[in-house]
């Protein structure tokens, strides 16, 4: 797999991203606006889905001319913040205020922006007459309709512009880390991918987890992770898990004094009975014989 198709397949799981798009629907209803990321190539990831723009924004988009404006004016003005290294407020060329946060990766490469905009702040000169001439004949609208339209348009206070700055930046780090395990994933072959499964069983048996948690933590689908590790280490993650967690049952049942039920719950077991119908059918034997009788194991 080439460089170019792993950053596509990178970029492709990030918009799947389940919280990013609650982060971006959670914005949208406390303020009214939206917000994306936008890849150094200029690829959005659609974080809105092309919803709740507001009415000029969307006859924007849906021109061909109007939609090659916004696209270049967003992939120069994300190319300026990288180079500047750091956020960026303007004016658009339809009048609406829009800011872009530059996000870079571990080695400080530019992987792209969060964006937000499609609004006003409070004091902003408006777009005049001559304005809504030149948008109307862009997206093929009359004036006044534009006009009425940028009457409804969202109008942030300078404190909330600044609070969306924020916002960005913090969801910024969510994208930039998430991107960073991405592309260590996808760089990753399968053998490797199972033995970083491996050591989070060892380091965590003792919280809850099951396959599609783990699976998703590794941003494998859940079908795809079971059968790839049983694949790699010949046994289902739920055995492998079940195996681990008794093995380290043993070792506390022979070297402390910790009582059966509190073994079983720092071993993440969730209840007494599944620990002791796990430990006989890993262990052929019951957690008190174990313990009773240390010269059989």
């Amino acid at each position: 797999m080439d460089h170019r198709e792993i950053m596509n397949r990178v970029f492709a799981k990030l918009g799947e991203e389940k919280r990013l798009h609650e982060y971006g629907e959670a914005i949208r209803r406390m303020l009214g606006i939206v917000i994306d990321f936008i890849s150094a190539e200029g690829v959005s990831l659609k974080l809105s889905q092309g919803r709740n723009f507001n009415a000029i924004c969307d006859a924007m988009r849906r021109s061909p001319e109007g939609k090659c404006r916004c696209h270049d004016e967003d992939l120069r003005r994300s190319r300026a913040a990288a180079e500047a290294g750091k956020e960026l407020v303007y004016t658009c060329h339809a009048g609406f205020t829009e800011i872009v946060v530059p996000l870079y990766d571990d080695g400080g490469g530019f992987i792209g922006c969060m964006t937000a905009g499609q609004f006003y702040t409070a004091g902003q000169e408006r777009p005049g007459d001559d304005d809504f001439r030149r948008l109307a004949a862009l997206v093929g609208k009359d004036a006044e309709t534009l006009r009425r339209d940028s009457a409804a348009a969202v109008v942030l206070t300078p404190e909330q512009l600044a609070g969306v700055v924020c916002y960005l930046k913090l969801m910024g780090k969510l994208v930039s880390g998430t991107y960073g395990n991405l592309l260590f994933m996808e760089q990753l072959n399968a053998p490797d991918r199972i033995t970083l499964v491996q050591k989070y069983v060892h380091d965590n048996y003792m919280r809850p987890m099951d396959v599609k948690s783990v699976a998703r933590r590794f941003y494998l689908s859940a079908n795809y992770f079971s059968r790839l590790f049983r694949r790699t280490l010949g046994t289902g993650f739920n055995s492998y898990l079940n195996c681990y967690r008794v093995e380290k049952a043993r070792e506390m049942l022979l070297e402390t004094n910790l009582s059966v039920s509190e073994i079983a719950f720092a071993c993440g077991f969730g209840s007494i009975s599944q620990f002791n119908r796990v430990f006989r059918d890993v262990a052929h034997r019951t957690p008190g014989a174990v313990r009773r009788d240390p010269v059989r194991n």
